[in-house]
């Protein structure tokens, strides 16, 4: 598994994992991929 480390991915250690947006995957039943597009990193964005 070394061989897909890769330190600039965000929040993650290498390109075999996902990244699951939970709030979405409990509401669908189903694995949703986290899509960094649908994230505001405003100061005053509700969480």
């Amino acid at each position: 598994m070394l061989d897909k480390k890769d330190v600039t991915l965000l929040f993650k250690g290498s390109s075999n994992q996902r990244t699951i947006d939970v709030p979405k995957s409990l509401a669908a039943g189903k694995i949703i991929a986290w899509d960094p597009r649908d994230t505001s990193m405003s100061p005053n964005s509700k969480i």
